[in-house]
C-alpha cells in the first residue's frame, strides 16, 4: 500500500471520472470502507513490462447513492494484484471491472508479515 503523503481530493460525483477504455484498455472500480478515504492503493501488474499504478480512495456518488472507491481509469488488459490484500483481478479491454477490497485478507496479510519479522 502506498503511504507517501499526497493531496487529498474531495468527493467525486456522477460524471466527474473519465474512463479511457476500449481496445486493450479497461478500468477498475475498487470499493472500500469509508474510513479509507485518502488512502492510496497500489495495483501491481502481472506483466513486469507494465508500470505499477495507484489510486486514492474518494467519496463518490451516482444515482443518489454514496460509496467509497479508488478508480483506475486506464489499465492495459491482463492480471493485476492489489497490494495489501493480495487479491487478483483480471482486466479485460473495453470493460469496467468492479471489485470490493478484501479488508480481512489485508489485515491477516499484515499480521503475517509482522509475525515473520
Amino acid at each position: 500500500m502506498h503511504t507517501a503523503e499526497e493531496t487529498t481530493h474531495g468527493p467525486s460525483w456522477q460524471g466527474s471520472v473519465m474512463l479511457d477504455i476500449g481496445g486493450a484498455i479497461g478500468a477498475l472500480v475498487l470499493y472500500t470502507p469509508s474510513s479509507w478515504v485518502g488512502r492510496e492503493i497500489d495495483l501491481v501488474p502481472g506483466d513486469p513490462a507494465l508500470p505499477h499504478t495507484h489510486s486514492a480512495v474518494r467519496e463518490r456518488g451516482r444515482a443518489g447513492e454514496t460509496f467509497f472507491a479508488a478508480v483506475y481509469p486506464h489499465l492495459t488488459q491482463g492480471r493485476y494484484v492489489l497490494d495489501g490484500s493480495g487479491q487478483e483481478v483480471t482486466i479485460d479491454g473495453g470493460r469496467v471491472r468492479e471489485l470490493t477490497y478484501d479488508v480481512e485478507a489485508a489485515s491477516s496479510s499484515a499480521g503475517a508479515r509482522a509475525d515473520s519479522i
